[in-house]
Order: structure tokens, then C-alpha cells, then sequence
């Protein structure tokens, strides 16, 4: 079966690897360390299918796979040890691939309902303890909860994820670290002692600048991904863009905090047993969380209104108003009215802020 996933992996590497070759000085893959009973696999995946394919750079995203000595505590189960680190080293640079080993730093610090090795064994590192993780994860939640990030003020934090970082470098031979720091959407946390208040754009950027100061006594350089870095104005891709980790220098761009995004008014079938597939969407394209209790959605009639219970949307998040009955929850709230709401012939969705300001509002003119 691994012999298949790794098969069916490298036939996008052939596909792009014509162009590749010839365009970009990296031709780079980031994969999952492998287990310790797949090592000799994994080698032969390297000498006959990744070295083939013109890959020179393999990001190996380790975390805690790998039998720590500096941090026992933080050991995986059945980890890589020092020497079969050395086979990955050595077929790497018999291949002239550069080898970047990857720990998680700052963000995914949790994944779905399994929280990762540094937050539990130490569990005050966490930027949000009043989050939990839940039994069974489903995506969007009400705490908005992605993955858990570390506070990176926490006095004791660097002192434990710089012993994994000198460690990993100085074993993989590494002149690079990458340390991931993407998806970030838990920092500045308003119930975080040392967080509250701060902008959470300046705690990220300290992050990453304490990470490569400490990298480059190491002789080392850092590698991040690059979704903090995208403009979601300009990308439109939501919380995966630099706005979820606070407002640039210089302020916001020109632009309103919260937006239709879009309305299904005409569903498939008979319009009045169809209310739960009637909606409209609100998103927060700004820096913050909104406060939308008392806003009022509304259409161009002077009786179709919808005032809006105790709600917040978390930036890059997205509202969805639905004109049926139902529970609320998941960033989904229901109108609970008995007939459609939404014009099939044309219509105006019209979002008033609590004081009756209309903020924004989508025309549209049906089939």
C-alpha cells in the first residue's frame, strides 16, 4: 500500500518536473518523516523515484519522530533514531538533495482531535487552555479552532523548542530549519495573560525573528511557509492570508469589515420546502473579530428583516443565514421564517450594522 501512495505521489513530479527542472533553482517536496519499520523504503524511494524526478530539495516534516536526547519527554512512539537518521542523511547527499528536517513551531500545535506532543507535555505553553479539544472535530466550530498554537511569550517556551531545534539540525546535518508557522489563528489571544492586547501581526513577526537569530548561531537559515505573508484582498482566500495574523503597518486597506459574499435564492425544488437551502453568506474581511449582535439582515421589502442574535465572526470567517429553522452553531444561524425570503426574479441582500448603517449590499437580477 505505501508502495502505491509513493507511486501515485511521483506521478505529479513527472508531470511537472520538464518544466520545473529547467525553471526553478528548488524542485522541492515536503513529506512525513518516515515510520521506522518503512525506513528502507523510504531510502529506495529517494535513490529510485525522488532523485529521478530532479527533486534537489526534501523538506522532512519530523515533529517528534525522532528519539529526542535533549527532550526524551518529547519522543514519539517508536521515533527515528540517530542512526537511521544517518541512512536518510547519507542517501540525501549521495543524491545531491538538500535535506530541511521540519518541526511544527508557533501554530499546529494540534491537528483535528489529537493534540500534539509539545502542548501536551507541557500544557501551560498553550496560547488557548480555555480552548478544548473536542472528542470528534468538525470544521467550522464555534471556537474557531483549527489547530492550537504555543504562546510565543511564554517565559519557558524557547528554552525547550530550541534544544529541539539545535538537536534536529546538528543530526540531519542541516544547514536550513524549517519551521512551518503556517495556519497561525490562534495569537494575541484576549484570554492569554501575556498576549491580551498585543498586536498579534508584531507577535508573529517576533516569532519569527527570534526563531532565525537563534537559527543563525547555528550556522543554520529558517524556512517558513508563506500563507502569513498572502494579502487575503487581493488572494481572497479568507483566514489563510496575513490578515488573520493582525493588520499590516500602516493600517487596513480600504475596504469594509464585513461583506455579502454570497445568497442562494432560487434552490432546486418547490421554493417553500426548500427554506434550509435558501441562505445567504456574510464574511469578516476585516483584522478582527465583529461583534454582529443587533445587525439586521435585510432585503429591498419593508418586511423582510432578520435582526441578528449574540453573534461574533472571527476574521476570514464566513456567516451563513438560513431562511429555515434549525440549531444554530458552526457559524450558521437560522431566520426560522415560513416562506423564501430571497426574491427568485431579482433582488438586493442588504446588511445594516447595529445602529441601521447599511455596510454593504449584493444586488442581483435572477436567472
Amino acid at each position: 500500500m505505501k508502495k502505491i501512495k509513493y507511486s501515485l505521489l511521483l506521478l505529479v513530479f513527472f508531470s511537472i518536473s520538464s518544466q520545473a527542472q529547467s525553471s526553478f533553482a528548488v524542485n522541492g517536496l515536503c513529506i512525513a518523516a518516515p515510520a521506522t519499520g518503512q525506513l528502507d523504503e523510504f531510502v529506495e524511494f529517494i535513490d529510485n523515484e525522488i532523485a529521478p524526478a530532479g527533486i534537489n530539495t526534501l523538506i522532512l516534516r519530523v515533529d517528534f519522530n525522532y528519539a529526542y536526547e535533549s527532550r526524551p519527554e518529547l519522543r514519539d512512539k517508536n521515533p527515528l533514531t540517530k542512526e537511521q537518521v544517518k541512512q536518510l542523511v547519507a542517501v540525501c547527499k549521495k543524491n545531491q538533495i538538500k535535506l530541511i528536517p521540519q518541526v511544527n513551531l508557533l501554530g499546529h500545535q494540534s491537528w483535528a482531535s489529537t493534540l500534539n506532543k509539545l502542548l501536551a507535555v507541557y500544557p501551560e505553553f498553550d496560547e488557548t487552555p480555555h480552548v478544548k479539544i473536542p472528542e470528534k472535530y468538525e470544521w467550522p466550530n464555534d471556537d474557531g479552532l483549527y489547530c492550537k498554537s504555543y504562546c510565543p511569550l511564554h517565559p519557558g517556551v524557547h528554552d525547550v523548542v530550541f534544544d529541539l531545534m539545535d538537536e534536529i539540525v546538528a543530526v540531519f546535518e542541516a544547514d536550513a530549519f524549517h519551521a512551518g508557522m503556517d495556519e497561525v489563528f490562534y495569537l494575541a489571544d484576549e484570554k492569554c495573560p501575556r498576549c491580551m492586547g498585543k498586536d498579534p501581526a508584531q507577535l508573529y513577526a517576533g516569532e519569527v525573528t527570534k526563531i532565525s537569530d537563534h537559527l543563525t548561531t547555528q550556522n543554520a537559515k529558517l524556512w517558513i511557509w508563506g500563507d502569513r505573508l498572502i494579502d487575503a484582498s487581493t488572494s481572497g482566500i479568507g483566514m489563510w492570508a496575513t490578515f488573520a495574523c493582525g493588520q499590516p503597518e500602516g493600517g487596513a486597506p480600504d475596504r469594509p469589515q464585513l461583506r455579502v459574499a454570497d445568497v442562494s435564492y432560487d434552490p432546486a425544488g418547490d421554493d417553500t420546502g426548500s427554506l434550509d437551502d435558501e441562505w445567504v453568506e456574510i464574511v469578516n474581511e476585516s483584522y478582527g473579530t465583529v461583534n454582529m449582535s443587533g445587525w439586521t439582515v435585510r432585503d429591498e421589502s419593508s418586511s423582510n428583516r432578520f435582526v441578528l442574535p449574540s453573534t461574533s465572526v472571527n476574521p476570514g470567517n464566513t456567516l451563513r443565514i438560513v431562511t429555515g429553522c434549525g440549531t444554530d452553531g458552526g457559524g450558521i444561524l437560522h431566520w426560522c421564517s415560513d416562506t423564501p425570503v430571497w426574491n427568485n426574479d431579482g433582488d438586493t441582500v442588504i446588511l445594516q450594522d447595529e445602529l441601521g448603517n447599511t455596510v454593504d449590499h449584493w444586488p442581483y437580477a435572477g436567472p
